[in-house]
């Protein structure tokens, strides 16, 4: 008797020559098996399938076989654990497509001289706050990783009241705009770091602050009162020698820096304008500033009496502090009370005695460019124009209409475009309302 699920695959000639294979047996369920294929190959296949069912096999599974080490399966089994959405793959498209290579033995301190070096081409006012605003983060923070600097670090910086290392004269807490303003130089400051390969990242993009920063960050406004008394202190100090930048500063709206690198000869009174040129102006675009009547009535007199200068336009601080503080407003923030009562040896004009009007506590507080301020916003208080506005101030519409609209009236704009030095008007002279045609011609 055969003995079941056994096969014997043959080769067969037949009369004619034709070559066949005989697949012989007898399968499980006793049926005999006599089975004739054209190839080998055939015979074969059926011959395999036939013995694996008789020996009852089944498929396994394929064997996984792994690339990684032991430790980098480990290391993948945690980044599994860290994803929050998507897959490991995902993450790491991403991280190749994102990544920049950081030179992760820098410290702050070491990274922060090769950014003097490669800004050193910006003005002195531009370099300043590098040189000072940023070196408070630099002392505070001077053996950290620039790698490792995080969002939470620069949060933590900004709203700390704890003094800074070397920086005694520094007050904290900062208010919310100054925290604001120094967040600005931070990003700046990052953003170069990551462009050079310092860090991955720039951390200031992720630093959140208090959600009333728009409410602190209102344009101040000069009241009217207080920028009268302002003016004739200016025109009586020395004669007027520094007035043309209160006038300029105020009435135009030129930024104090772009006053103190005005050269006289872009004045012209005949025609009414002010030419900033590109290299003197903030964001290095030049402008045309048109002159209300009032600046022009006032500029003729200073030009008259000689000061009209070079020297008077690029005002002495210490002189622009004692104009101030006579006028009743604080010279600079509370870190600057010596400027009331400065030393001796600072005196620039010893002949000038300080006579403040009240103590210094009693002194109204003084809000950095409140002058150009107080001018842009009575400038669109009285001609109701952002685009012209936008186009006096060297200032963008959108700015004009998020931060200016609203802070004074037409009323306070009347006053303010007709108002003169106690001097000029005791001597008759008077000044008409400026038009827009005039203004923007």
């Amino acid at each position: 008797m055969r003995a079941r699920g056994v096969y014997k695959l043959e080769q067969q000639v037949s009369a004619t020559g034709k070559v066949s294979w005989l697949l012989t047996g007898t399968t499980l369920d006793g049926k005999r098996l006599r089975d004739r294929y054209d190839t080998e190959a055939d015979g074969l296949i059926r011959k395999q399938s036939l013995e694996q069912a008789g020996a009852n096999l089944s498929s396994r599974e394929a064997q996984i076989t792994y690339a990684m080490t032991a430790a980098q399966l480990k290391d993948a089994e945690r980044a599994v654990l860290l994803l929050n959405k998507g897959t490991l793959c995902d993450a790491v498209e991403y991280y190749n497509d994102n990544y920049t290579p950081v030179a992760d033995n820098k410290t702050v301190a070491e990274v922060y001289p090769l950014l003097l070096k490669a800004k050193a081409h910006l003005r002195p006012k531009s370099l300043r706050q590098y040189d000072c605003d940023l070196k408070c983060f630099v002392d505070d923070h001077p053996n950290i990783i620039m790698s490792r600097v995080s969002s939470a670090v620069l949060k933590r910086f900004l709203t700390n009241p704890a003094p800074i290392p070397g920086h005694p004269q520094v007050d904290r807490p900062w208010s919310i705009a100054r925290q604001e303003y120094l967040l600005k130089v931070l990003a700046a400051f990052f953003s170069w770091a990551a462009d050079e390969g310092y860090c991955g990242t720039n951390p200031a993009s992720k630093v959140k602050l208090a959600s009333v920063i728009k409410d602190q960050l209102d344009p101040a406004v000069l009241p009217l009162d207080d920028l009268q008394v302002l003016l004739d202190v200016a025109w009586d100090y020395y004669g007027g020698i520094y007035a043309a930048y209160v006038v300029l500063a105020t009435w135009a709206a030129i930024r104090p820096e772009e006053v103190r690198r005005l050269a006289p000869e872009r004045i012209n009174l005949e025609e009414g304008y002010v030419r900033i040129q590109g290299n003197g102006a903030k964001t290095r675009a030049r402008r045309v500033v048109s002159l209300a009547p009032n600046i022009i009535a006032m500029l003729r007199d200073l030009k008259a009496r000689g000061l009209l200068t070079k020297e008077s336009l690029n005002i002495d601080p210490i002189a622009w502090s004692y104009i101030r503080t006579l006028a009743g407003l604080k010279a600079a923030d509370s870190n600057a009370k010596w400027l009331y009562l400065p030393p001796e040896e600072r005196l620039k004009h010893r002949d000038v005695p300080l006579r403040a009007p009240c103590a210094y506590e009693d002194l109204k507080e003084w809000v950095k460019d409140v002058l150009r301020h107080t001018g842009i916003s009575h400038h669109l208080a009285w001609f109701q124009n952002e685009g012209a506005t936008a186009t006096w101030a060297g200032n963008s519409p959108t700015i004009i209409h998020k931060h200016y609209k609203g802070l004074v009236t037409p009323a306070e704009a009347r006053r303010f475009w007709t108002m003169l030095p106690k001097l000029l008007t005791a001597a008759g002279i008077t000044a008409g309302l400026p038009k827009l045609p005039q203004l923007h011609a």
